[in-house]
């Protein structure tokens, strides 16, 4: 056993140790989460059986569960943390009625077809819209790793995810409208359509998603290909 090998296990057993101690604590742990909600005025709260520490970060709390297909144990875990922190960035939007702004040309294929198409998220490559989050968040596995075609993750994620763009029917102020008639109305020739939208069957996770530098707040919602 040489020394790098044996530094490494020692750091890593290290890391177990200290891992305990901090689940050993874990109720102190859930108690700051939950402060930590209310000054965001978030209700929900997570218990002791909902969170625990691995090695480096605070997580959802795994579970065992059985899957008949695989005949085998998975690891899974609760999603209540996450879904809590989702939940509140990326609230479900109250309203149903929606604009969407496009060219002339694309509403009289609409009408003419009664299809609004979605695009392709590598449409939206250039604008960075799919990789700031994760540069922010630092999920570098994204740009690293391949699927299993041997395709970049974060190309691969696009090119099986498809996106329409709509904007909040209600109290849109003038210069939000001002900027949604000019980037996708055709400076103001185009045309405004309304939307009356209720998710259902599969595609049920619609949410508000807002965007930096003063861009008008969207709405999407995520379907994949089959």
């Amino acid at each position: 056993m040489n020394d790098e090998y044996f530094n490494k296990v020692k750091k890593q057993m290290e890391l177990f140790a200290e891992t305990d101690k901090l689940n050993a604590k874990i109720l102190d742990a859930v108690k700051t989460v939950n402060d930590t909600f209310q000054l965001f005025n978030i209700q929900d709260t997570v218990s002791h059986n909902d969170i625990e520490f691995s090695n480096s970060f605070l997580w959802n709390k795994p579970y065992l569960t059985w899957d008949k297909a695989l005949d085998s144990k998975l690891i899974l875990r609760k999603p209540k943390l996450s879904e809590i922190i989702f939940n509140h960035y990326y609230p479900k939007p109250t309203n149903t009625t929606f604009y969407h702004y496009t060219t002339y040309d694309n509403f009289v294929s609409i009408i003419r077809n009664q299809e609004l198409w979605l695009f392709n998220l590598m449409k939206r490559f250039p604008q960075g819209e799919f990789r700031l989050f994760y540069k922010d968040h630092g999920l570098t596995g994204y740009e690293t790793n391949t699927d299993d075609n041997g395709v970049e993750m974060e190309k691969s994620l696009m090119q099986q995810s498809f996106y329409t763009s709509f904007a909040k029917s209600s109290s849109i102020p003038l210069e939000d409208e001002e900027n949604l008639w000019y980037s996708f109305g055709q400076d103001g020739f185009g045309v405004r359509l309304e939307f009356q939208i209720t998710p259902k069957g599969t595609y049920t996770d619609y949410r508000n998603v807002s965007f930096k530098m003063g861009i008008p707040k969207v709405y999407w919602c995520k379907m994949q290909k089959n």
